[in-house]
């Protein structure tokens, strides 16, 4: 798991300016070793590897769609980063910035990887 996305965030490192045809300014190397360490903070078992998408606003976007909910973490820098968790089964959605308490958006992705090794398990 941890393998995947390190080589994916690593990937990040190497764009260029205009790497999207756009005019977009490369991610800076803060912003990646951040987004490597939320990654670290949240991880529990059974937790798939998110889709790792750079924007043209020089973030990084880390998302994961299971089923019926949609979690999302953009990290903008060090320190500057936001979350989504949304559960289509409830029509509920939480949106929050964090800076470096990583303790609410590890809990979702806690309970975004319980399915799943509630499935392994059975």
């Amino acid at each position: 798991w941890r393998v995947g996305w390190r080589d994916r965030l690593a990937a990040l490192a190497h764009l260029k300016d205009n790497w999207d045809t756009y005019g977009a300014a490369p991610i800076k190397i803060q912003t990646i070793i951040f987004a490597s360490q939320v990654l670290d903070g949240i991880w529990h078992p059974g937790l798939p590897v998110p889709a790792i998408i750079p924007t043209s606003g020089e973030a990084v976007l880390m998302e994961w769609c299971e089923s019926e909910v949609e979690f999302s973490l953009e990290v903008r820098a060090p320190y500057d980063a936001s979350y989504s968790f949304e559960d289509k089964s409830n029509n509920s959605l939480e949106e929050a910035d964090f800076q470096e308490n990583i303790a609410r958006p590890a809990a979702l992705a806690k309970a975004l990887a319980l399915p799943k090794l509630a499935h392994v398990a059975a």
